[in-house]
């Protein structure tokens, strides 16, 4: 048996929910006995109790276990809290099972300790999937501006990690740019694995073969579809973008996060009638816009920590095969430059550059973007399935 504690699983509609999801597939067909019993503890909001209960297509051996959390709200305050009900919850009903091996996969931090603790006190082997930099994101976005307590906690939980990873069985990176971070900061990472989000298999149904024609429409969009808070900056540039984008262009918007409705409210006061925002939709109904759509956004806030990162979302619109314009610097900038060709970058926040990008993917023809063999590549090397096929491979040897 193994369970898996990961704070997003379905249906919330996330990269962590996802990747989660297709890795308990992939662990059950993967192994080779009769069945695998899979406990998965999850969370999720009490303002969604209500709603109708989600249905998981998979088979009887899997059992989901839901932590109702208090809030839904994005704000720091109330996301410790909502990791203190989990990790508490977690503890009280784990002692009901007895697993092989426990999982972990965490973006930040608070679920690999959930696992963690409860692992070392119960003597169970458990692995850890490290999916963001959550020590480093806390000292220079979260507590920037409080100089010394920032520097005094991300010491504390960089040795509270050390702790775990020397007793974990292996880490996985969902970027090798984290490997580079803990390198330097003297983990020894000899043992430790790299298995990145991947391509979902709803991209690769819709855009493996699939090939852009040049279209005449009125308008032409510049599409951004992800998360809208401190990690991207998208607030910072909507204005400034909206005065010089070219004639008949628009930039929309569908996304939710921190500065969804502070977007809004700069449309509406400064008048921005090529900027178009909408909340979060799925991802079946997101596949129009990507097809109509001429350019595709990926933006990365300007902080370093961000440099170590590569964005969930590039797997997806690489496979689209449209232009992409990404803000990023760092390993997230030389992963995309290697791996596709059709990729334009600017500095992050950088609106000059660009719509100076923009201007040159419109005066370029599209054959000239796109490099089909590198993309066929791309595809070959990062479908989530084998990604995922690999990493469960990896995992279940431990319970041979």
């Amino acid at each position: 048996m193994i369970s898996i504690y990961t704070y997003f699983f379905p249906p919330k509609l996330s990269p962590g929910s996802f990747r989660s999801f297709e890795l308990v597939k992939s662990l059950i067909y993967s192994y080779s006995g009769k069945k695998l019993p899979v406990t998965v503890f999850t969370a999720r909001p009490l303002s969604e109790r209500k709603e109708s209960k989600f249905k998981l297509r998979l088979n009887k051996s899997v059992n989901v276990v839901t932590i109702w959390v208090p809030f839904s709200n994005e704000s720091i305050l109330k996301n410790i809290l909502n990791a203190f009900v989990y990790f508490f919850s977690c503890w009280m009903i784990s002692k009901n099972y007895k697993p092989k091996i426990i999982f972990g996969t965490s973006g930040r931090f608070a679920t690999n300790f959930t696992a963690s603790v409860i692992a070392i006190k119960s003597s169970t082997p458990f692995i850890l999937d490290v999916r963001d930099l959550f020590h480093l994101n806390l000292r220079e976005i979260i507590l920037r501006k409080y100089f010394i307590i920032k520097d005094l906690i991300f010491w504390f939980f960089l040795k509270l990690e050390k702790y775990f990873f020397s007793r974990a069985l292996f880490i996985n990176v969902v970027s090798e740019g984290f490997l580079q971070f803990y390198k330097k900061q003297g983990f020894n990472t000899q043992n430790w694995t790299f298995f990145p989000n991947g391509i979902d298999d709803l991209f690769l149904r819709e855009f493996e073969n699939y090939q852009t024609l040049g279209q005449e429409k009125k308008n032409k969009y510049i599409l951004y579809a992800g998360n809208l808070g401190e990690g991207q900056g998208v607030e910072k540039m909507i204005v400034s973008l909206s005065k010089n984008l070219p004639k008949n262009w628009v930039f929309k918007i569908f996304g939710k996060g921190k500065y969804y409705r502070s977007i809004k409210k700069l449309i509406q006061k400064f008048s921005l009638n090529n900027i178009q925002i909408s909340k979060q939709i799925e991802r079946h109904k997101l596949m129009y816009w990507y097809k109509n759509s001429d350019i595709l956004l990926i933006s990365l806030n300007n902080y370093n920590c961000l440099e170590h990162v590569i964005p969930s979302k590039f797997f997806e619109l690489a496979v689209v095969g449209k232009p992409i314009i990404a803000g990023v610097n760092g390993y997230a900038k030389n992963f995309m430059k290697k791996n596709i060709s059709n990729i334009y970058f600017f500095p992050p926040l950088n609106v000059r550059i660009l719509v100076k990008k923009i201007n040159q993917v419109t005066n370029t023809k599209y054959s000239d973007q796109l490099n089909v063999l590198k993309k066929t590549n791309f595809i070959n090397n990062y479908k989530r399935d084998f990604i995922l096929n690999k990493f469960s491979i990896r995992i279940l040897k431990y319970l041979n």
